[in-house]
């Protein structure tokens, strides 16, 4: 992202990296959707707001794709999603005392908290 304010660097949306700057990397999906939030949060509107929905949507599809977004895939898709039959049995109560120390761990944890709050 841009972070460049002077209003000539992108004219009505300072410190927004705008897609045909030139200097400034494409936006990605999150950044568009973040400056949206952002302009719906302030109280006063801006010119440069545009908070409908589809319009939002249409931004969003305009952008380039994001090669680093792109993750090759692993194995076969269709083997991950097989329901595979395990011939090892369920064991209920180990799993309820493993889940009952996970609780424990986080009421531990929430102790903490609470006490570095000052809630306690």
């Amino acid at each position: 992202m841009c972070d460049d304010e002077r209003d000539d660097h992108h004219p009505g949306r300072p410190g927004t990296a705008a897609p045909s700057c030139g200097r400034c990397p494409a936006p990605t999906a999150e950044a568009v959707a973040l400056d949206i939030l952002r302009d719906g949060l302030r109280d006063e509107p801006d010119e440069g707001d545009d908070l409908d929905l589809d319009a939002v949507v249409a931004a969003i599809r305009a952008l380039p794709p994001n090669p680093q977004a792109i993750r090759p895939g692993r194995g076969s898709l269709l083997e991950a999603l097989a329901d595979k039959i395990t011939d090892e049995p369920f064991d209920l109560a180990a799993w309820e005392a493993d889940w009952a120390a996970v609780e424990a761990e986080l009421a531990t944890l929430r102790g903490a908290d609470d006490r570095a709050a000052g809630r306690e």
